[in-house]
């Protein structure tokens, strides 16, 4: 059974609870990591080797071996057996530094990693990182680093070097995919309308969009350039991928919604997408591209307020009923904006019927802890609706569309079908994801000292229950 989105009482409940208990949400006494070193924080990090025994294997035996333990995709081994070389994303267990930072927050009375912090961890980050490299000797090259997370783009030059590094237990290679867009008059449904009389807009808040291109000339969002005027919605506007993907109004409409659900919200628009072989406008998001915004929502986080990121985005086909950890460079990226007071808002997946009949599960990267995965309801009755892969004959505010994925790991339902926002009607988890992301706005302008974990509970433990039919969940 899953929870369906209701920001308006969700705002008004997290409210009571905080004055109930002074905001403080502080918890036990732990040790902290005070003013721990890097080389302190790591030094249990590196284990001996487990599996096959590097000195009786070969590299391929080696690399084989830690596909099956999950700490290797098996794209990338792929890859380099019929390359000599690969571009992949080296995932260093960081748990360590992460819990001892933590400790230290709740020690501090934080709510969220400070600039002290995030400097301090990136350092430790750093170290990690270059401890798991130096297995490679030297054939390894960092294409692209992330400060705020034990995570680098390489490329490594022989199965030698990627089996290398592969021998410390704590690390993990995963392959650098390409996620596509989800794609496929909601405010009523979720009460937006009863949180904005009492007051509850997002006011000071900033929704990150990791999608495509944000238009700002868009009359939804009040601008004649990003930032200007004061009142323009557009605070800013990064670009992480190479190429043009203004083709798509795809990034403008979710940022549309956001800003719908919030409308004294201001939104960061960060292109994530680029041109891939296929039809016109086919567009793609690179996982390196994705992780890179997300280091820098953590960057510009204090600057903009920024309290969510919303990825309506995912891997075509996939279908995950637990959750993904293994290899997955997106469980390290979401802890960390997590820690930063930012909530990774992630689509279902729009192919429950992608195979012919329903499959249960739900797509990567929603399926990663952290995340707050988001399937589709219509938000009134349109009639009958034809899409490529089902069929819904009938309609009803609060039904689950037919291509919406679901599992029980799914966090919330909201309104996907059919969305009309910035003047773009459109089907998809795509639209459902911004309705949540504008309701963590709201609930963090209701009251700005609440913690990720507050608004994130507030989100999931109010609300209707709407139980989905096709697997009972």
């Amino acid at each position: 059974m899953n929870r369906f989105l209701a920001p308006a009482s969700a705002a008004l409940i997290l409210v009571t609870l905080l004055l109930a208990s002074g905001g403080s949400g502080s918890g036990h006494q732990a040790a902290a990591a005070g003013g721990a070193s890097p080389q302190d924080l790591v030094r249990q990090r590196v284990g001996a080797p487990s599996g096959i025994a590097a000195a009786v294997a070969t590299p391929q035996e080696e690399l084989e071996e830690a596909v099956r333990q999950g700490r290797l995709d098996r794209a990338v081994l792929d890859a380099i057996l019929a390359d000599g070389q690969v571009d992949a994303i080296l995932v260093v267990d960081s748990s360590t530094v992460t819990a001892a930072f933590r400790d230290e927050k709740v020690r501090r009375g934080l709510t969220k990693d400070d600039a002290d912090i995030l400097r301090r961890k990136a350092a430790a980050f750093a170290t990690l990182k270059t401890t798991a490299l130096a297995r490679a000797a030297g054939a390894a090259v960092v294409l692209r680093d992330y400060t705020h997370f034990a995570l680098q783009h390489v490329r490594f030059r022989s199965e030698a070097a990627l089996a290398a590094v592969l021998r410390d237990p704590s690390v993990a290679v995963a392959a650098n995919r390409f996620l596509e867009l989800s794609l496929g008059q909601s405010l009523p449904l979720i009460g937006q309308p009863a949180a904005e009389s009492a007051g509850h807009t997002g006011t000071g808040a900033t929704v990150a969009i990791l999608d495509t291109e944000v238009n700002e000339l868009n009359s939804a969002f009040g601008c004649t350039a990003v930032g200007t005027p004061a009142t323009c919605k557009v605070a800013v506007k990064q670009d992480f991928a190479p190429g043009s993907s203004a083709c798509s109004a795809h990034g403008t409409n979710v940022a549309a919604i956001a800003v719908g659900v919030a409308p004294g919200a201001k939104v960061a628009g960060l292109d994530v997408f680029q041109p891939v072989p296929g039809p016109p406008c086919s567009l793609g998001a690179a996982t390196s591209d994705i992780v890179s915004a997300l280091n820098w929502v953590i960057d510009n986080q204090s600057a903009h307020n920024i309290v969510a990121a919303n990825m309506s985005l995912g891997s075509p086909e996939t279908y995950f009923t637990v959750a993904c950890s293994l290899a997955n460079p997106y469980l390290e990226a979401f802890a960390g904006v997590r820690e930063a007071g930012v909530l990774p808002i992630v689509s279902s997946g729009n192919d429950a019927y992608a195979l012919g009949g329903f499959t249960n599960g739900i797509s990567s990267p929603a399926c990663t802890p952290g995340a707050v995965s988001v399937g589709a309801v219509y938000d009134a009755n349109i009639g009958g609706v034809a899409y490529s892969d089902c069929t819904d004959f009938t309609t009803a505010a609060d039904q689950i569309t037919c291509f919406s994925q679901s599992a029980s790991i799914l966090s919330l339902l909201a309104p996907g079908a059919r969305i009309t926002a910035a003047g773009f009607p459109m089907y998809g988890t795509s639209q459902a994801a911004p309705h949540v992301s504008g309701a963590v706005a709201v609930l963090a302008g209701a009251s700005p000292s609440s913690t990720v974990a507050q608004r994130e509970a507030a989100l999931t433990g109010t609300g209707p229950q709407i139980t989905d039919p096709r697997n009972g969940v």
